[in-house]
């Protein structure tokens, strides 16, 4: 058996560790570079602006580009800024809905709220992401492309949405600042998010759906919007917004 000199000897294990580390790298925790900012409450302006919110947010936590995208929106105050979200990216046309406006009395569909982040950010290069795959490989592909998002400055905005039996009914967004580490058995992992309805930190999980294994669980019992949640209805995070 050939053996390799020294030098070539010790970059190939440099080599070896350091794909082993980047596979593990991906399975670790993750947060957002700015956990400590100042978050915005959607109630400054309407009950159905948590997605303009949840950029806003999720721009103030994320990479010193983010922040500086947020502090450029025009507007001495929250509410101002907000409203400029509103009734300057928001009263444009939808790409995707051309029969609707991006924001309306329904809010804002992911897609839309994606243009707008673009808009507001054009160098952030944000994704539009459903998570694909079944039960714990849904999970796995979802934390991947969450964490990967937080690594590369931007926290996530996710989408979740009540479901009564298979029929989808109202939703709403969060900017997830931190996700847990996830090993090969786990069905769940923690997030932590900013709930816009109150602008305040909220623990909770993301799981396996074993009724319908296509699709990701969401338990955040201090959000608003889930303790409205009639009990036959179920809450699945099926969007985000993202940084890949």
């Amino acid at each position: 058996m050939r053996t390799l000199p020294p030098k070539q000897f010790c970059g190939f294990i440099a080599l070896i560790v350091s794909i082993s580390l980047s596979s593990c790298s991906t399975n670790n925790p993750a947060q957002a570079p700015n956990l400590h900012a100042r978050f915005v409450d959607q109630r400054l302006i309407a009950t159905n602006a948590c997605g303009p919110t949840a950029l806003l947010n999720s721009l103030r936590s994320g990479d010193a580009p983010c922040q500086s995208a947020a502090v450029a929106i025009p507007g001495a105050s929250d509410t101002q800024k907000l409203r400029h979200l509103i009734l300057h990216h928001g009263a444009k046309k939808s790409r995707h809905l051309p029969s609707r406006i991006r924001w309306s009395k329904r809010g804002i569909n992911p897609v839309d709220l994606r243009d707008v982040a673009e808009e507001i950010h054009p160098t952030a290069q944000l994704s539009f992401y459903l998570a694909k795959g079944s039960g714990s490989q849904l999970l796995k592909n979802a934390h991947h492309a969450l964490a990967q998002s937080l690594r590369n400055g931007f926290p996530p905005i996710v989408c979740i949405r009540r479901y009564h039996g298979t029929k989808p009914a109202e939703s709403h967004f969060l900017s997830l600042i931190a996700i847990s580490a996830i090993d090969e058995n786990d069905s769940s992992v923690e997030v932590t998010c900013i709930d816009p309805a109150g602008g305040k930190k909220i623990i909770g999980t993301i799981a396996v759906n074993h009724s319908n294994p296509q699709a990701l669980r969401a338990s955040l019992p201090d959000s608003p919007f889930i303790k409205a949640t009639p009990p036959t209805a179920i809450i699945v995070m099926d969007a985000m917004i993202l940084r890949e």
